[in-house]
């Protein structure tokens, strides 16, 4: 990597004006990542309402937990529980 500073003011902006816009597409995707998770636990609780077996309760309670601790990890950008739990596992 060089160290080399280019003095080139025009150039310099266009370094900024790309690293805002990489950072404006990562804001972009984790929302568009947590509206999606939120509309999955949105469907849980739905099926949670209208499920008549046990089972089916579980799973949807389950399915609701899910996604809501991966909107709100994706949304904070942090690892969601199961990732952790894994890398846990893992050492």
């Amino acid at each position: 990597m060089s160290t080399y500073k280019r003095k080139d003011k025009k150039f310099n902006a266009k370094l900024v004006a790309i690293a805002d816009h990489k950072q404006a597409e990562e804001t972009i995707e984790k929302v568009y990542k947590s509206a999606w998770h939120l509309l999955i636990a949105a469907t849980g609780c739905f099926e949670l309402a209208t499920s008549k077996t046990l089972f089916k309760r579980i799973l949807s309670i389950g399915l609701v937990g899910f996604h809501l601790d991966s909107a709100l990890c994706d949304a904070l950008g942090v690892p969601t529980t199961p990732q952790r739990l894994l890398r846990r596992l893992r050492k």
